[in-house]
């Protein structure tokens, strides 16, 4: 473990991946992952990396920065987090010339760990220009959820579910466009579907957050 002699500068400490200085900055304390990584479930420490996929809206700096930005809302920083403790967050997208925008649902969405319940009017929320919706899963692959979910799968795989599907096609009806796609970001990867579900299925390996 590294420790600082007389004369070195406590703020110049470099610690082992997943390892922090400690409060005087005289040797390293084990602690979360340092800025710029994130811990996987195996408890390594990641580099976030930015998103260079076929998908320009995950491309899209200013929509990294929102999925940074869920992602740590959503309280799903490390798989050491308690399940119980972690909220599904998310919002729209929108497009404005050549560039894209998030818009967070607000505060009359319920947030819990395993679902977003939308108000009755949730339809007049809906932002003009829209592409596209995401929302988090705070979960990563193979977390066993059905101690705080409902009907959830022994091991979390990932993806769109029914709710997720059909919220969807109500927001396709309600705006009457059906190229409009849905965003789900979870502690591994970025999924993106469209009315298919299924057919048009795309698995991105986490980025940007």
């Amino acid at each position: 473990m590294p420790i600082l002699r007389d004369g070195d500068d406590p703020q110049t400490l470099e610690c082992p991946l997943g390892q922090v200085p400690n409060s005087t900055g005289t040797y390293c304390v084990e602690g979360d992952c340092p800025e710029g990584y994130y811990e996987n479930l195996q408890g390594d420490c990641i580099e976030k990396e930015l998103c260079t996929t076929n998908d320009d809206i995950i491309n899209s700096q200013d929509i990294q920065i929102a999925f940074d930005n869920l992602w740590e809302s959503s309280g799903a920083t490390n798989p050491d987090v308690p399940m119980e403790s972690r909220l599904e967050d998310g919002g729209w997208i929108v497009q404005n010339g050549g560039s894209y925008e998030f818009i967070s649902f607000d505060s009359s969405w319920t947030r819990t760990p395993c679902g977003i319940d939308p108000p009755v009017n949730w339809a007049s929320t809906i932002p003009s220009n829209l592409v596209g919706v995401v929302h988090t899963h705070p979960f990563y692959l193979g977390e066993d959820r059905r101690s705080i979910c409902d009907g959830a799968e022994e091991e979390y795989i990932g993806g769109p579910s029914t709710p997720d599907y059909n919220f969807l096609v109500a927001l396709m009806n309600e705006t009457n466009d059906y190229g409009l796609l849905g965003y789900i970001i979870d502690g591994d990867q970025i999924s993106s579907f469209d009315f298919s579900r299924t057919s048009n299925l795309q698995t991105y390996q986490r980025c940007g957050y």
